[in-house]
């Protein structure tokens, strides 16, 4: 494989296991029961993103790179080793991408009361 095309794959295999190495850290600062809402949100939403590209590599990119890629033994090594080092924290990125969502309700901006004794609407804005 040509060594621009092999360092790029490198690289993306990078990116993925340090978001997924970031993600851990803050969850082991934190916890998840300790996040707000939106923070909480925010984590499972990037650990499914997460999941996702774990998945295309693991099911798809590794097989087809090893097999197509037309790499010498230490691209071989190198890719190997980076793939692994991609999936070390695959059980919880997928128990984090599990949780299940909280859904924010919608905050009402004003309320309203329709007086029977003033015979008409009351409205504060909130």
């Amino acid at each position: 494989m040509d060594k621009k095309d092999f360092e790029l794959i490198i690289k993306n295999l990078t990116n993925i296991s340090t978001r997924c190495t970031n993600l851990r850290e803050r969850l082991d600062k934190v916890g998840l029961q300790d996040l707000s809402v939106a923070e909480y949100n925010k984590i499972v939403l990037e650990a499914s993103q997460l999941q996702g590209e774990q998945d295309k590599v693991c099911r798809g990119e590794l097989y087809h790179i090893l097999g197509m890629g037309n790499l010498t033994v230490t691209q071989q090594a190198t890719f190997i080793s980076k793939v692994k080092e991609t999936l070390k924290e695959r059980s919880l990125i997928k128990f984090v991408a599990s949780q299940p969502k909280v859904i924010i309700g919608k905050q009402e901006t004003q309320s309203e009361y329709n007086s029977s004794l003033l015979g008409k609407k009351l409205v504060k804005e909130n």
